[in-house]
């Protein structure tokens, strides 16, 4: 089987760059402003409309050639190795509490944050808003931090430790930066490994078991030694993709091995001791972290009349993913696994139930003796793009709560996507691909995995915003889809 070699995710050199966010103000993702974060909360415009009425940032950030898109935050990375972040890195509880909101509580809260962001001490006001609002089981030592990191409504540069960078380029499928729910993951150009924000459930990365924020960029380390407080072991190296879950992280490095970190209740890290370990009296563990990374490396194919483990080359990885709790990877021996919360279906009472898996699965249904060239998790599915371009997806419908089953289906047939293909990403409930060189019409398409194979025969679309920002001809380089809002790169 002839090895498709990755392209390039890479903007050119001299077309003028532009950064189009569109989004929910309130929640400081737009790096926009405090105008624009309580603005949005009295303003008419639909949620449907404001997802797609995108506000081009000013050009003081230059160069821009990767975005990443969190729950509330967004990540910019330029050629010139700068890194800038807005809204909420450190934060993903209050953002749930916010959107639950009646829409003036909310405006109240969003503007004492902000206040509070700029005094030294908050007022009565917002103590009440602190005691509502943010974690009480925070370390006396963190609430103070916290009024003051709370919200970034502008872009903000940060840096790296030890004077190094952030990478400039990263390869198709290989993301060297990612945000999710107050935590975000950056790949040095040292090759070490880099995260900051939440840390209650290890998903730092970084050994420390009683900070529940990390506030600047730390390395991710490989667990050696542990004891109360702290995990002891050196620094990941040689790092070529990160991949990020809700409470978990993913690192691939030059070598093919797969390192996880963070909450592994339901199987996210693909260890199966979080399952079968027990106490004596036989209750099951309460807490399921890791606060450094273990290698991710048992990898079987079983049949009914057989089982087999990979080993050597076999056995490494080129493409990883990492959903809400779930996560995925290809080998270099071309077989596809998942992992984690509710990748399985068992019949019950004549009816297909989720059923998580701490162990790597191998997924069925994929073509045979095709390359399974990329994998993308979203929230609760995984996609794979295939040697034809094709797309196959595994997990839960975004129409349906039931499981698909352990087979993989067909969403995306060969022949309706163009190549070279320069991004499959996966977030939340879709896919999207960015296709086509400049001999050509470009193609931005979205699509969503369903429970039938009629509503799959129409599930790519391209989306709303596509006219309006290539309008002037410009081409999209990048998508990043988060919670309430969506950055596009565009080159002109």
């Amino acid at each position: 089987m002839q090895r498709t070699k990755l392209l390039h995710q890479k903007l050119r050199q001299n077309a003028n760059q532009t950064v189009h966010i569109a989004g929910h103000g309130w929640t400081g993702a737009l790096g926009t402003g405090t105008d624009t974060m309580t603005e949005s909360l009295t303003s008419s415009v639909t949620p449907t409309q404001r997802e797609n009425e995108f506000t081009s940032l000013p050009g003081t950030i230059q160069n821009v050639t990767r975005a990443a898109a969190g729950w509330g935050h967004t990540v910019l990375a330029t050629r010139d190795h700068q890194l800038h972040v807005a809204g909420r890195p450190y934060d993903f509880h209050t953002l749930l509490r916010l959107y639950r909101m009646p829409s003036m509580i909310r405006r109240f809260t969003v503007m004492q944050s902000l206040m509070m962001e700029k005094k030294d001490e908050p007022g009565i006001l917002g103590r009440i808003v602190d005691s509502v609002f943010r974690n009480s089981k925070n370390p006396d030592g963190e609430k103070e931090e916290s009024y003051h990191r709370a919200i970034i409504p502008e872009f903000r540069e940060i840096f790296l430790p030890d004077g190094d960078l952030p990478k400039s380029e990263q390869a198709l499928g290989a993301k060297t930066l990612a945000a999710s729910a107050g935590l975000t993951a950056i790949v040095g150009e040292s090759g070490k490994l880099y995260t900051f924000g939440l840390n209650q459930r290890g998903q730092c990365g970084n050994g420390d078991r009683k900070a529940h924020h990390v506030w600047e960029p730390r390395t991710v380390l490989l667990k050696e030694d542990e004891d109360e407080d702290t995990i002891s072991g050196h620094a990941l190296e040689n790092i070529t993709q990160v991949a990020l879950g809700l409470q978990h992280g993913l690192a691939l490095n030059e070598d093919g091995l797969l390192f996880g970190w963070g909450k592994g209740a339901r199987g996210q890290l693909g260890q199966s001791r979080f399952k079968t370990d027990k106490f004596e009296d036989g209750r099951e563990p309460s807490i399921d972290i890791e606060y450094g990374a273990i290698p991710i490396d048992e990898f079987e194919l079983f049949t009914e009349h057989s089982r087999s483990t990979l080993s050597g080359n076999d056995s490494r990885v080129r493409s990883m993913s990492a959903g809400w709790n779930h996560s995925g990877c290809i080998t270099e021996s071309n077989h596809a696994f998942v992992w984690g919360k509710n990748v399985l279906a068992k019949m019950k009472d004549a009816k297909l139930m989720p059923v998580d898996s701490p162990n790597p699965t191998w997924v069925q249904g994929l073509p045979r003796g095709m390359e399974i060239k990329l994998i993308s998790c979203g929230s609760h599915h995984t996609s794979f793009l295939m040697e034809d371009n094709s797309v196959y997806a595994i997990g839960i419908a975004t129409d349906s709560a039931e499981p698909l089953g352990e087979t993989a289906v067909q969403i995306v047939p060969p022949g309706l996507i163009d190549s070279p293909i320069t991004q499959f990403s996966s977030h939340f409930d879709r896919t999207t691909i960015v296709a086509g060189d400049g001999g050509k019409e470009q193609q931005v398409l979205e699509m969503q995995m369903w429970s039938t194979e009629d509503l799959r025969s129409a599930a790519v679309f391209e989306p709303e915003w596509l006219e309006t920002l290539t309008r002037d001809g410009s081409r999209v380089e990048v998508v990043e889809r988060g919670w309430m809002h969506t950055v596009v790169l565009t080159s002109s």
